[in-house]
């Protein structure tokens, strides 16, 4: 009768870890990092609200288009919520050039 082999999976001998697996854990406790930081985020109250507008499509499609402007020239972050911070800004010095300032409505 042949002798059986042995099998690797039988063995109880502790594998170690290859250069790979090495670098998977790195990952992987990186995104347990990341995943505590959201948290900690999303913890802290938001300085920001979301609103509805009621706007021509044409508008809205100007938008885009300025949008994919400038992402095409390589600011890739921008989006439309600083597209229409940016009008804001502009807005702003606009009206406090031509009314001598911005009156509150009062509220917050």
């Amino acid at each position: 009768m042949a002798k059986r082999r042995k099998n690797i999976f039988e063995a109880n001998e502790k594998i170690e870890k290859s250069g790979q697996a090495d670098y998977l854990d790195d990952v992987l406790k990186e995104r347990e990092k990341d995943e505590s930081e959201t948290k900690e985020l999303l913890k802290t109250p938001k300085k920001t609200i979301r609103h509805t507008f009621v706007i021509e499509p044409e508008f809205m499609e100007d938008l885009r288009n300025i949008i994919h402007t400038v992402k095409s020239a390589g600011r890739y972050d921008f989006a439309i919520k600083e597209a229409f911070s940016e009008m804001m800004d502009l807005y702003k010095k606009k009206i406090k050039k031509d009314y001598g300032g911005i009156k509150s409505k009062g509220g917050k």
